[in-house]
C-alpha cells in the first residue's frame, strides 16, 4: 500500500489525462468507499471518467499508478484500491518470464520458489507456493498457465519443463514494510488475449 503522504499535494485533470495519454489511455479500476469506477481505455472514456476521478478525491493515487506504469512497453488494464484513509495499492498486469524453479524450507515447510522477470524491463518477481496437485491450488492454476494446457500431467511434470515459460504476471504494487519504497508481489498468472 502506498502511503498518501502530502495531503496537499494535488494533480489537476490536465495533468491525469496527459499522463493517460502517454500511458496509452489504459484500462483503470478505482475501488473507494465501496464504489467501483470502470475506465474505459479510450480517449472518451477517460474524459468522461476524469470528473468522477476529481469527485471522488482519488487524483493523486490515479497519477501515481499511472506514472508507475509509463514506463511498460503494453498497456495493460490497471486496478486501483482505495483501502484505508491513508493508504492504497494498485494492480497490473506485466509479461512476465520463469528463470527458476526450486525448493525452499520456510517456517511453514518445503516450498516453491518461483522466479519470473518482467521482459519489457527485466525485473526480477519472486513467490512462494506449496506443491499441491489439487486442480484449485496456486501450483496447478500457474503450471497450466505456463504451459497453456488445460489438463497438463501435473503429477509427473518435471519442473524444469516450466523454465523459459511466458505468461502474464498480475502485480500488485504496495509500499514496501519500511515505507521507503515500493514493494512488487506477484499476485498470479494469467493468460490476457492480445491482438494479432
Amino acid at each position: 500500500m502506498m502511503n498518501r503522504t502530502n495531503r496537499n499535494s494535488t494533480v489537476d485533470t490536465d495533468t491525469l489525462f496527459r499522463t493517460a495519454l502517454q500511458v496509452g489511455f489504459p484500462r483503470f479500476t478505482v475501488v473507494h468507499n465501496g464504489n467501483r469506477l470502470d475506465v474505459e481505455g479510450s480517449y472518451a472514456g477517460w474524459k468522461t471518467a476524469l470528473p468522477t476521478l476529481a469527485q471522488q478525491n482519488v487524483m493523486r493515487e490515479a497519477y501515481l499508478a499511472l506514472n508507475r506504469c509509463r514506463t511498460r512497453k503494453e498497456t495493460q488494464p490497471i486496478v486501483l484500491k482505495m483501502e484505508q484513509p491513508d493508504t492504497f495499492s494498485f494492480s497490473t498486469v506485466w509479461r512476465v518470464e520463469l528463470t527458476a524453479i526450486e525448493w525452499v524450507d520456510t517456517e511453514n515447510g518445503k516450498r516453491l520458489r518461483w522466479v519470473f522477470h518482467t521482459l519489457d524491463d527485466n525485473r526480477t518477481l519472486t513467490a512462494l507456493t506449496k506443491h499441491s496437485t489439487e486442480p484449485d491450488s496456486k501450483f496447478a492454476r500457474w503450471v497450466r498457465t505456463l504451459l497453456n494446457e488445460p489438463n497438463p500431467p501435473i503429477d509427473t511434470l518435471d519442473l524444469s519443463q516450466l523454465v523459459g515459460k511466458v505468461a502474464d504476471g498480475v502485480v500488485v504494487h504496495k509500499q514496501s514494510p519500511n515505507g521507503d519504497g515500493e514493494q512488487l508481489e506477484l499476485f498470479n498468472l494469467v493468460r490476457v488475449k492480445r491482438a494479432e
